[in-house]
């Protein structure tokens, strides 16, 4: 920080990424422990260096599959962290990405939700198309709200139930 300051100037606004948060080395049986200390020390240098630090954390395993099947976002998913409790207490925004859907066979759609944000509007998920050849990522549409998507989502889900009932009533018949 102290180099890139002297190179860019005192003001330089500097973004600095810890990939990822848990990788660190910790003493075996002490890594929840390791990993909020890790948390804790990282906001303390940000405050400190006048920078910001956005630090990626991995899912613990039982809410990775919920992410990914997209049945949690908005708030709800501020806590699908591993080490959620001190990582939580410690970010100003908390940002997950989950819900994957095959748009073709170049684009996969996310959608990022705003788990946590002390400085705006939390409880929005944005869709975002990500075209993997081209490493291209792009918002889609309007944020709305995580309520609003998980209604969709169970309309969605009670439409694909009656549509199955349906060719079953269907077969039966036949």
């Amino acid at each position: 920080v102290a180099e890139l300051r002297s190179e860019f100037g005192s003001d330089a606004q500097i973004l600095v990424v810890v990939d990822y948060m848990q990788a660190t080395p910790a003493e075996p049986g002490k890594e929840r422990g390791h990993a909020a200390n890790i948390s804790s020390k990282l906001r303390k240098t940000a405050k400190s260096l006048r920078v910001v630090v956005v630090g990626v954390s991995q899912a613990s395993s039982a809410n990775s599959s919920k992410l990914r099947a997209g049945e949690m976002r908005g708030i709800e998913s501020a806590s699908s962290g591993a080490e959620t409790a001190q990582i939580a207490r410690d970010a100003y925004v908390i940002l997950t990405i989950g819900d994957r859907q095959n748009i073709n066979p170049d684009t996969v759609r996310w959608r990022l939700s705003v788990a946590k944000n002390r400085m705006g509007v939390a409880d929005v998920v944005y869709d975002l198309d990500h075209v993997g050849r081209l490493g291209h990522w792009a918002v889609v549409g309007e944020p709305r709200s995580a309520s609003a998507v998980r209604e969709g989502k169970n309309e969605e889900q009670v439409q694909k139930k009656v549509a199955e009932l349906r060719r079953s009533i269907v077969s039966f018949v036949d």
